[in-house]
């Protein structure tokens, strides 16, 4: 994104770089004809590059410049656990439930 420096809302953010990508192996078992299970790792990396401006300090001398901030570079990795299972009833009707943990 990037809406410019004179944005309405450029003090939450007017230039936006976001970059995520996530890998997820997985295991999956089935337990019997109607029942599977399965668990999964996903990792998560994400980056950012976000440049918002500040608002001009009081007075007559400041009143028409803002100030700038900038993140660049940040970067995280994440690492959680999945687990699913899958409940066939019949042949037309499939019942599945998930848990995603949280990340540190």
């Amino acid at each position: 994104m990037d809406y410019g420096d004179t944005f309405a809302g450029r003090y939450l953010g007017y230039e936006t770089q976001l970059l995520t990508v996530t890998f997820m192996p997985s295991l999956a078992y089935k337990v019997n004809d109607a029942l599977s299970v399965s668990v999964g790792v996903p990792m998560i990396y994400g980056e950012l590059d976000l440049t918002a401006a500040i608002p001009p300090l009081l007075g007559p001398a400041n009143a028409s410049r803002d100030g700038k901030a900038e993140i660049e570079n940040g970067d995280d990795f994440e690492v959680a656990l999945t687990v699913s299972a899958l409940w066939q009833i019949n042949d037309q009707f499939r019942l599945g439930a998930g848990w995603i943990g949280e990340t540190n």
